[in-house]
């Protein structure tokens, strides 16, 4: 970073070099990118790098001891592994065992937060007692709380639209699955043939992209 000044040429303190060329500054964070140091040496309170949360299993027992946790997880991919379709994705025996005992602990609350429909990852877990929240947060059942995002006719009726052209253009391609969570729409191609993806991404696109430049829908990627 060059100084903006033409008077006298200084350097910028410590992080300066010899005299008056190349200098490299943290912008708002540590400059721990620049420098080969290993992760043994980074404070991990800078937050600098990420590192995977059970590699500090022991750090994190110390810091959450004796405080109320509010745990929020998914159910794909982390309750659950991916997999190829979405009925598929069964919970394991022991994980619901520990997911109970959370539950039930009284120094702990659970959320289940899924882009699938509310009914649907109820279903999946089956547990009282902690929050769920469907379609990534558009309706949430639990104690205390219920709430269901208020959408137009218009939208409802978009949707359907939507639903009905994709329904149609993607029928001849094999392993598509068009996924209606009410007051959302998910379009799984984990299953379609390599060869066809591109295909199945180009439909998609073309079909949504007036309604997404008229601000009616918004699209987000999945898993």
């Amino acid at each position: 970073i060059r100084n903006a000044s033409r008077r006298k040429k200084k350097t910028n303190g410590k992080y300066a070099q010899d005299g008056y060329r190349k200098q490299y500054l943290p912008l708002g964070r540590k400059h721990y990118y620049r420098a080969n140091i290993s992760k043994k040496d980074i404070n991990l309170s800078t937050g600098a790098i990420m590192e995977h949360l059970f590699f500090q299993l022991n750090r994190l027992k110390s810091v959450l001891k004796n405080k109320f946790i509010f745990l929020f997880l998914d159910y794909d991919g982390t309750l659950t592994p991916i997999v190829q379709s979405p009925d598929k994705a069964i919970i394991l025996r022991k994980t619901m065992e520990i997911l109970r005992g959370l539950s039930k602990n009284p120094h702990c609350r659970v959320a289940i937060i899924s882009g699938r429909a509310l009914k649907d990852i109820k279903n999946k877990i089956g547990l009282e007692g902690i929050i769920y929240a469907g379609n990534h947060g558009l309706e949430i059942d639990g104690p205390k709380i219920k709430f269901k995002t208020p959408v137009s006719m218009g939208y409802m009726t978009v949707l359907k639209k939507i639903k009905a052209i994709l329904k149609k253009k993607l029928s001849k391609i094999r392993g598509v699955i068009i996924e209606d969570k009410g007051l959302t729409l998910s379009v799984h191609y984990r299953l379609v043939d390599t060869k066809d993806a591109r295909l199945v991404k180009t439909i998609f696109h073309e079909t949504l992209v007036h309604y997404i430049v008229s601000n009616k829908i918004k699209i987000r990627p999945g898993k």
